[in-house]
C-alpha cells in the first residue's frame, strides 16, 4: 500500500510554565477488597531464561494493549511472541466478550492467535534499517485504536510503524495487516487515539517516545486514514517520552512527559506548545505521568507513578491520581494503600493506564490500573478511592528467573467492556488477559 511521509515545523513556538500549590486531599483509606477474576491466558507466552530468547529482550512476553471493537469483541495486542521456529514476532490476538467467543459455549479458555504481524521492510534483526540493531526483535505492538473508518490502527514499537486491519473477521480467520514505517527511525510510537483531522474530520494521532533515536527526540504525530501520510511534530523538550495523549474539552492535544514531569498541551496544528509543571514535594524526584484521560468533569486526569511518601527515609511509593484543567490547576489524590512487599519492583504501586468507566449511583468514574501495586483502582470525581487486590501466583514462567519470581499479575492497559459489565485488562507478567466483573453500581456491590 503506497504512503507518503511529512516533517511539520515547529514556527510560532510558545512555551508556559504554570506551577500552582496543590490543595490538600486526603484519601481515607480502606483495605482493598480481593478482585474475583477470569483469566485467559495467551497461547504464546516465553520466559526469560530460554537460550533461544535474545538478550535485547529479556523478560516474560506479555499482552498490553486491549481494545474493545464496534461488534463487542477485543483485540489484543502481544509485545512479542516466541514463534516455534525460534523468531519473535508481535501479534494481535481476537478475543470475544459479550457477543463473542466467550458466550458460545467454548471450554477453551486460551486466547487464539489471529495473526502474527511481521515486519514489512524490516529484516528481522534490524530497525529501520540492515546494521541499527542486533538481535529479532519482532514488531512489538503496544496500542490499538479503532479509527474513524471502522478499522483498528495499532502502533508497532519496535520497527516504529502503524499497523491497520479490519477487526470484522470471522473469529479465528486472520486479519490483513498493512503497516506504514513512521518517518523517524527509532520513534517507537506507543499511544494511539482519534483526533481530529484536516478537512474537519478524524484522524489517528500517535505519540512517539524517540527511544531508540540518536537524540532521544519525541514527537506527537499523525497518519491520514485516506492518504496515509505521516506527518510528525517534534516534542521541544529534550528526552520527552511521552506516554499519555487525548484531545482536551477545549480541542487542543495533551500528552504526559514522562521524563519531565510535566504536562503539556499542543495546537492541533502542532506549531505551539504550552508546559504546565506538575507540583512535587521539596527534595523528591521529579514526577512521573504516565496515563491521561479526559474525565466525566471535562477536566484532565493522569496516573504519576513517582510519588514517594512524604519524609525523608520514605522507602515506598504509593503513587497517585492527579487532576488537572486545561488552565493548569492540579489537585492531588494521593493513593491510600502502600504497595505490597515485593523486593524486586521497588515498593511502587505505579498507577499506570487511566480510563472511564461507572462509578457509583449512575454516575461516571475513573478506573486505574497499578501495575506493581497489583490492584485495580476507582477514582469519584470527587476523590473517592477504591482499590481491589488482584490474586497473588506463581507466574506462567514459575521461578526460573527474577520476572518470575514475582507473583503479580502486573495489570496494565484497561478496556470497560458495557454490554458485558466488566473491566478487562491485560496482564503482562501472567501472559494473559483478565475479566474483572465489578458487579452493580459502579463497583459498590
Amino acid at each position: 500500500m503506497k504512503f507518503m511521509h511529512a516533517i511539520a515545523s515547529r514556527t510560532g513556538l510558545i512555551l508556559a510554565l504554570s506551577f500552582v500549590p496543590l490543595p490538600a486531599v486526603t484519601a481515607s483509606a480502606q483495605v482493598p477488597k480481593r478482585a474475583v477474576i477470569t483469566e485467559y491466558k495467551t497461547k504464546h507466552f516465553q520466559c526469560c531464561n530460554n537460550p533461544s530468547l535474545p538478550a535485547v529482550q529479556g523478560n516474560a512476553i506479555g499482552p498490553i494493549g486491549v481494545t474493545l471493537a464496534p461488534d463487542g469483541d477485543l483485540w489484543v495486542m502481544e509485545d512479542a511472541s516466541l514463534e516455534s521456529d525460534g523468531t519473535i514476532d508481535g501479534r494481535v490476538e481476537h478475543l470475544g466478550t459479550g457477543v463473542g467467543w466467550l458466550d458460545k459455549g467454548s471450554s477453551d479458555d486460551s486466547l487464539t492467535p489471529t495473526q502474527s504481524v511481521t515486519q514489512i521492510g524490516n529484516p528481522p534483526g534490524s530497525l529501520c534499517g540492515a546494521g541499527t540493531q542486533t538481535g529479532n526483535i519482532g514488531s512489538g505492538p503496544h496500542f490499538a485504536v479503532v479509527g474513524p473508518d471502522g478499522t483498528m490502527w495499532f502502533t508497532e514499537n519496535f520497527v516504529s510503524q502503524i499497523g491497520n486491519f479490519s477487526p470484522s473477521v470471522p473469529f479465528g480467520q486472520n486479519p490483513v495487516i498493512h503497516e506504514f514505517p513512521t518517518p523517524t527511525c527509532g520513534s517507537t510510537p506507543a499511544t494511539i487515539i482519534v483526533g481530529p483531522g484536516p478537512n474537519n474530520d478524524n484522524n489517528i494521532w500517535f505519540a512517539e517516545d524517540g527511544f531508540n533515536t540518536p537524540t532521544l527526540q519525541g514527537a506527537i504525530a499523525t497518519i491520514d486514514v485516506n492518504t496515509k501520510q505521516i506527518t510528525e511534530y517534534p516534542i521541544p523538550d529534550a528526552f520527552a517520552f511521552p506516554i499519555g495523549l487525548v484531545v482536551g474539552p477545549d480541542g487542543n492535544f495533551y500528552f504526559t512527559e514522562f521524563a519531565n514531569g510535566v504536562i503539556v498541551q499542543m495546537t492541533p496544528d502542532g506549531q505551539t506548545f504550552n508546559r504546565f509543571v506538575i507540583p512535587q514535594a521539596p527534595n523528591q524526584p521529579p514526577p512521573q505521568p504516565s496515563g491521561l484521560v479526559v474525565g466525566p468533569d471535562n477536566a484532565l486526569w493522569l496516573t504519576d507513578r513517582n510519588t514517594p511518601d512524604f519524609g525523608p527515609n520514605a522507602t515506598t511509593n504509593h503513587g497517585r491520581i492527579l487532576r488537572m484543567t486545561t488552565a493548569g490547576v492540579f489537585t492531588e489524590f494521593l493513593l491510600p494503600n502502600p504497595p505490597p512487599l515485593n523486593p524486586d519492583d521497588n515498593q511502587s504501586n505505579e498507577p499506570a493506564v487511566i480510563i472511564v468507566g461507572p462509578g457509583p449511583n449512575g454516575t461516571s468514574a475513573l478506573w486505574f490500573s497499578e501495575v506493581t501495586g497489583n490492584r485495580i483502582g476507582r477514582i469519584t470525581t470527587d476523590g473517592a478511592i477504591k482499590e481491589w487486590d488482584l490474586p497473588y501466583e506463581q507466574t506462567r514462567c514459575g521461578t526460573s528467573c527474577g520476572v518470575g519470581i514475582s507473583p503479580l499479575h502486573n495489570p496494565h492497559t484497561l478496556a470497560f467492556v458495557a454490554n458485558d459489565g466488566a473491566i478487562w485488562f491485560s496482564e503482562v507478567r501472567q501472559s494473559a488477559v483478565a475479566r474483572f466483573s465489578i458487579g452493580q453500581n459502579g463497583g459498590e456491590q
